[in-house]
Order: C-alpha cells, then sequence, then structure tokens
C-alpha cells in the first residue's frame, strides 16, 4: 500500500462508513482510531478498524475495541467494551450490530442502557434498539435474556399541574422537592416505546417503595400515569409506620399513578382484598385512595356500563358475569350483596354498606356493619 494509501482510506471510510440512510441521510465519520485497513471483495469493500470512534451527524456516537464495516450494506460490528450514545441514550455491550440503513441496533452480553434525562436504565444480555425513521415515530426498545432488569424513574403525567403550568409563565421553582421513588422491575422480557410506554412481560415483579406488584406481564403507560397488571395480578403494600398490610389479587389490576401517586386501584376477575381488619371478595374490587391513604373500597358484581354503551351481560368476561356476589368477611359479620362499600377514617375501618338492585331500581342499602 502507497503512503497516500492511508490517508485515501480514511477520507473514503469517512465517506462510506458515512451511511447513506435514505430515510434519514444520517451521515457518520471515523473521528478516530489506532489501525485501519480494507480488503476489497468484488466490488464491495470491508473496513477493520481497531479502537474505532465514530461521531454521526444526527448526534450518534459509537466506540469499542474493534469494528468492521461492509460498505455495500451500512453494516457495521462492533466488538468489545461498545459504547452507542444518541441524543436521548446510551448503550453499553459487549458486542453490537449496527444496521445504518433502517436503524437498528443489536447489542449482546452486559447490556446496560440508560436514559440521559432522568436516569433510568435497563439491563439484559440481548437488546435491540430501533431508531426512528420516517416509517417509524417512535423510538422501541426489547431486551430480553439473562433476566431483564429495569430501573425506572417515573416522570410527570402530561395533565399534571406541573406540565400545565410548563406551558403558561413560569412559576417559582419548587423547594426541597424529593426526586419521585423509582421502579424496579424484573421480567423475561421488556419493551418501551419511546418515553411514554413501558411493558413486560413473563414472571414480572415490581418494588415501589412499599408497594410490591406481581403478574405475568405489565404496562406502564407513563404519559398518563397508568399501570395495568394481567394475568395472576396481585398488588401488596406494607405500611412501614403503621404497619397495615393491603393484598390486592386478581385476573387484571389496573392503578393510577400520577405523578407517582396513587389514586386509584382496581381488580378484576376473581377480586380478592385482603386487610387486617377484613376480607372482601368479588367479580371486581375497587380502592379509592386521598392522600396514598385508602379512604374508600368498593366491591360490585359486574363491571358498570352505561345503557350508551351497548354492553350487556354477554360482554363481559366470564369471571364477572357470573353470579358471584361480592362478600366481606370479618371478625364480627359478614355481608354480601349486589355491591358493598366500606369506608375507612385514618386508614382505619370505620363502616361497612351492603347494597341490593332490583331491576331498574337504584341501588338501595340491604345492611350496614359500624365497627365504631
Amino acid at each position: 500500500m502507497s503512503n497516500r494509501a492511508p490517508r485515501l482510506l480514511l477520507v473514503g471510510l469517512a465517506l462510506l462508513l458515512a451511511v447513506a440512510d435514505a430515510s434519514a441521510q444520517r451521515s457518520c465519520d471515523l473521528i478516530s482510531s489506532s489501525q485501519v485497513f480494507y480488503v476489497q471483495r468484488d466490488d464491495a469493500r470491508v473496513n477493520y478498524v481497531s479502537l474505532p470512534r465514530l461521531q454521526c451527524d444526527d448526534g450518534t456516537y459509537m466506540e469499542a475495541d474493534s469494528s468492521v464495516t461492509f460498505e455495500a450494506t451500512s453494516f457495521t460490528q462492533l466488538f468489545g467494551n461498545v459504547i452507542f450514545r444518541d441524543p436521548e441514550r446510551e448503550l453499553r455491550s459487549d458486542r453490537a450490530q449496527y444496521f445504518d440503513r433502517v436503524g437498528r441496533l443489536q447489542a449482546q452480553g452486559s447490556v446496560l442502557l440508560t436514559t440521559l434525562e432522568d436516569g433510568s436504565w435497563v439491563t439484559g444480555e440481548d437488546l435491540v434498539l430501533l431508531q426512528v425513521t420516517e416509517d417509524r415515530a417512535e423510538e422501541e426498545v426489547t431486551v430480553r435474556q439473562g433476566r431483564p432488569h429495569a430501573h425506572l424513574v417515573p416522570r410527570a403525567s402530561t395533565d399534571s399541574p406541573a406540565v400545565s403550568d410548563s406551558l403558561g409563565a413560569p412559576g417559582p421553582e419548587p423547594e426541597d422537592v424529593a426526586p419521585p421513588d423509582p421502579y424496579e422491575i424484573d421480567a423475561d422480557v421488556i419493551h418501551l416505546v419511546g418515553d411514554r410506554l413501558f411493558q413486560a412481560r413473563g414472571r414480572v415483579e415490581v418494588v415501589n417503595q412499599s408497594l410490591q406488584s406481581y403478574a405475568d406481564s405489565l404496562e406502564f403507560q407513563q404519559d398518563i400515569g397508568r399501570v395495568s397488571l394481567f394475568e395472576n395480578a396481585r398488588v401488596i403494600s406494607s405500611d412501614t409506620v403503621s404497619g397495615d398490610n393491603l393484598d390486592l389479587r386478581g385476573d387484571t389490576i389496573t392503578m393510577s399513578v400520577p405523578n407517582n401517586q396513587i389514586e386509584e386501584m382496581e381488580s378484576r376477575g376473581h377480586a380478592q382484598l385482603l386487610a387486617d381488619e377484613v376480607d372482601m371478595r368479588g367479580p371486581s374490587i375497587r380502592l379509592i385512595f386521598e392522600n396514598e391513604e385508602i379512604e374508600s373500597v368498593f366491591a360490585v358484581r359486574r363491571m358498570v356500563a352505561g345503557p350508551e354503551s351497548g354492553v350487556g351481560p354477554a360482554d363481559y368476561p366470564d369471571s364477572l358475569a357470573g353470579p358471584i356476589q361480592p362478600l366481606a368477611l370479618a371478625e364480627d359479620f359478614r355481608l354480601t350483596g349486589d355491591s358493598i362499600e366500606a369506608d375507612l377514617v385514618d386508614g382505619e375501618l370505620d363502616d361497612v354498606q351492603a347494597f341490593r338492585s332490583t331491576g331498574h331500581e337504584p341501588a338501595r342499602p340491604m345492611i350496614c356493619a359500624s365497627t365504631a
């Protein structure tokens, strides 16, 4: 190779490594390396680089111990101490493959993906990252193998006061605001869509403050603050101050947690609530919270559907359409009815009422048990 060859090779590599992504027109330059050589195969060239450092015009940065780039397909293999960073996330792994034309990154071995803005991260052994393109409006990430784990920092819901105020005149900076408690999530597969949707499936386990949740699969809509647990769902809450325990179970459990504050929980299908003073069961159980303390509990015979919805008993899931009535059990009483309502004061059970519905008449109290 002549003396001009290394310089020509670097120029050629900068242009051809340089990516010709038809959809995003991404261009990447080799900004440094310790050694570069290429092999010409027919009409295509394969570039071999030691300690490559690549910078793309869309803000993407890549580095590794070594790389192999196939110019004809804009495909790059990265080996050893891989770092892949874009404006939103940073990936570290043992190996990676980057398909530039379609914006696809695959990584294997000790994978760690970190969100730069809030510090959320996901670990696993195998990752696929799909970047935004003309045909893909949001970035998608799938992590599997090695029992993936996520450290998820919740963000403010889009309808929260903090977000709404940010659209108007700036207000005073909040003082001494504690950071939100993160969710620690383990599952067989973790999938993210942008920064709005988090999904997990396969023996899902979640820990957040004193709350532990379990299910076969999970969906966390971060933009609206809604958590859904599907199949064999269970939520356990332990109050470290009062010592009170809550155990909610069901086929499906949904939680409304705007701004990381629990406002409501609902269990549907074989629902059961176990608490220190009462055991409540029914097709559907709903818990209302005030300042993260349970204020009211409702158990109903079936889902409520307005007459205009066109939904009838035949449309209900089997677990909700059956004849099973809500049931409340305590040390000194047993209640059944078409619906049961329990009220709590300062976290203590105050009274329980059972209601009965006949035909199209409104529900009326059937029996009341006061714990006072």
